[in-house]
């Protein structure tokens, strides 16, 4: 084997060590942000709210800005929830999001089982247990700012201003005057 080709495979050899390493250690290709271990409280009318779904969305400007990935959560009976980005309670990673929090539960007995055929052609109904003017992050007022220490503010604090909740059917036969 002539002395060129040979330094030439250990220099490739040498690349291609330092190229796996490099993807090994201290997740340097997993592509994923640094997270923060997040925890929060959500409240509705002062009580802690149980069963609510909170999603946090990057604030974005421009096309593709930075890091996309919605984080979710879950509240206990207590209110409290751990963010998850992509394992559960892995956290945020550093930035500023729109907040949204949903809670819903249907109204009554659906007529069919959810398996049946039929099904798809009955009507659910819901009752917005959280105004629905939280739920979709990018509607909603709420936001959060995530750095090293932690997440700002760690408690969101609902109310329904007194309102009864907004009643939803949903399905193919809803029309939009049904009340």
């Amino acid at each position: 084997m002539p002395a060129a080709m040979y330094r030439t495979g250990l220099l490739s050899l040498g690349i291609l060590v330092l190229l796996v390493e490099c993807l090994t250690s201290s997740g340097c290709g997993n592509g994923r942000p640094k997270l923060v271990k997040v925890t929060g409280k959500v409240t509705l009318d002062g009580k802690p709210l149980e069963g609510a779904a909170i999603v946090f969305q990057p604030k974005t400007s421009g096309e593709k800005a930075g890091f996309q990935r919605p984080s979710t959560g879950v509240t206990d009976a207590q209110g409290q929830f751990a963010v998850r980005t992509y394992e559960p309670g892995d956290g945020l990673p550093y930035g500023e999001y729109l907040v949204g929090v949903q809670k819903r539960e249907v109204v009554g007995q659906p007529k069919v089982n959810p398996g049946d055929e039929a099904s798809s052609s009955v009507n659910i109904t819901y009752k917005w247990v959280v105004p629905k003017s939280y739920a979709d992050p990018l509607g909603s007022t709420l936001t959060a700012h995530v750095t090293s220490s932690g997440m700002n503010p760690s408690e969101f604090a609902l109310t329904t201003g007194g309102k009864p909740a907004q009643i939803e059917i949903v399905g193919p036969k809803a029309r939009f005057n049904d009340p």
